[in-house]
């Protein structure tokens, strides 16, 4: 074994090192050593590898080569033939940089882009400051805008002067009024979709004499449901007895009916409506889901009266109050549907309702992330914007998940509607809609408010007008554990 070599090609161990003429040796001429000469076998060229030489074997064009009319590399010079000039300008609507929705067929995005513009331009303008209440004669002037939309009698089959259109359409209106403002976005919802009781059980004299007067915005409508004595959860009673349901009555006379009875102060549209769609008990020796039954009442007839007008926690821009009814007599032609089957109607045939509200507070969402993102980028703490520190774009970045998660449980439960899905399926899909949609609308309000500082608690600044019209959701249509409880026990249903 040879030692190291010290100065003079000597080891250190001072034994003489031969200089052999050759390959791997010294050449006793530089004193340096020499690797083997590698020969190339596809060239012949010394000092390659062969197993590199195939990549050298196809000559390569410079990913930077430069054309002398541009300074742009070549490959830049194509992708800028292939890109359209102008911007966003030039991209579908709803592929724009920002956009919310990514796909929409071309006449709902028209829908889109049409209700957006109204919101934008004609609702926005017409709020009142600092949260006030929206007065009678704008609401019927923004009523005269969603005419002109075809909004109100969108739902309603053309053969009735109506739209044609699906719930899906609805829930996409929904939301951009939502995202403006909900109270106004509720109470033409409510106009929208309870007109399904006519459609699913109406006579036909019934739907030639009130769905065109709807669908022309003469008439809106108020669902008088709730009372102050009764729970609105006795209708998930797994037990109801003869006790159970509304104790407004309504006994028949003859040709008429006769009502009595209040409904509690939270009616939507109360105050403001051209019809009122009343339930009441036909009978008092069934349970209330067998005994109740839905009329149609005009506004102004004797014995029809309204309380004032309640302030509610949101929605303040919506119109509620208290129903009094005190003997009022309706002919019998005004009851919508079998007698006592007014619940069950109401439960297949306005799940709508439900779906149209999601998609309100979708849009509450929306308008909170919004919001959040366009003050944290113009807000500044430490040199730069808010949303550039870490913990802000976490919070930025979970608004948005949250909203797109909420619009699409929305837009499939609205979905399932339209292609008339199977009842157990819409048991559960409907009411998670709602309760995502109302979770989505209060979490992002109060990530908002959080991120807003002292501003975010400030009446009238937005954030927390957009907090409570979200906490006010779970008072429309069922609190947030009755609707779970309704998914509950639709589950077993889902197995067979």
């Amino acid at each position: 074994m040879r030692g190291a070599r010290g100065p003079r090609g000597r080891c250190r161990r001072g034994a003489p090192h031969l200089h052999l003429p050759g390959r791997g040796h010294r050449d006793g001429t530089d004193g340096r050593r020499r690797r083997p000469a590698r020969r190339n076998v596809l060239h012949g060229r010394p000092g390659l590898p062969a197993r590199h030489a195939a990549r050298r074997a196809v000559p390569r064009r410079p990913a930077e080569r430069r054309d002398p009319r541009r300074r742009q590399p070549v490959l830049e010079q194509r992708r800028e033939r292939r890109r359209p000039r102008g911007g966003d300008r030039h991209r579908p609507p709803a592929q724009r940089k920002g956009d919310a929705v990514t796909r929409l067929a071309p006449e709902r995005q028209a829908l889109r882009d049409a209700v957006a513009a109204f919101a934008r331009d004609r609702l926005a303008p017409a709020l009142p400051p600092d949260d006030g209440e929206l007065s009678a004669e704008a609401n019927r002037d923004l009523l005269k805008g969603a005419v002109e939309l075809g909004l109100p009698g969108l739902l309603i089959p053309e053969e009735h002067g109506g739209g044609g259109g699906t719930q899906l359409d609805n829930a996409i209106a929904a939301e951009e009024l939502g995202a403006v403002d909900a109270g106004f976005a509720a109470g033409l919802n409510l106009t929208m979709t309870v007109p399904g009781l006519i459609l699913a059980a109406g006579t036909p004299e019934q739907k030639e004499r009130w769905l065109p007067c709807i669908v022309a915005g003469e008439t809106v409508l108020a669902g008088a449901m709730n009372e102050p004595s009764v729970a609105g959860s006795e209708l998930f009673d797994p037990r109801p007895g003869p006790e159970s349901g509304y104790r407004t009555r309504a006994v028949r006379d003859g040709d008429d009916y006769v009502i009595s009875g209040a409904k509690a102060q939270w009616v939507t549209n109360a105050g403001i409506a051209d019809a009122y769609i009343v339930f009441a008990r036909t009978a008092t020796d069934r349970p209330g889901v067998e005994s109740t039954s839905a009329f149609w009442i005009p506004a102004g007839t004797a014995g029809l009266s309204c309380g004032p007008r309640s302030r509610l926690l949101g929605l303040r821009t919506g119109f509620h109050a208290e129903v009094f009814l005190d003997e009022v007599r309706v002919p019998a032609s005004f009851r919508i549907g079998p007698e006592g089957e007014a619940l069950r109607l109401l439960m297949s045939a306005t799940p709508g309702m439900a779906v149209g509200l999601a998609a309100t507070f979708v849009g509450v969402a929306r308008a909170a992330e919004k919001l959040a993102r366009a003050h944290t980028a113009a807000r500044h703490s430490w040199g730069r914007p808010l949303r550039e520190h870490q913990a802000v774009a976490l919070d930025l970045a979970e608004m948005v998940v949250t909203v797109r998660t909420a619009r699409l449980l929305v837009h499939e439960a609205a979905t399932a509607l339209d292609q008339k899905a199977d009842p157990s399926e819409l048991a559960v899909l409907v009411p998670a809609a709602k309760t995502r949609a109302v979770d989505a609308a209060i979490q992002c309000a109060q990530a908002a408010v959080r991120l807003h500082g002292a501003t975010g608690v400030t009446t009238g600044a937005g954030p927390e007008r957009l907090l409570r019209d979200a906490w006010t959701g779970y008072s429309c249509d069922f609190t947030r554990e009755m609707l779970h409880l309704g998914i509950a026990v639709a589950l077993p249903a889902l197995d067979r």
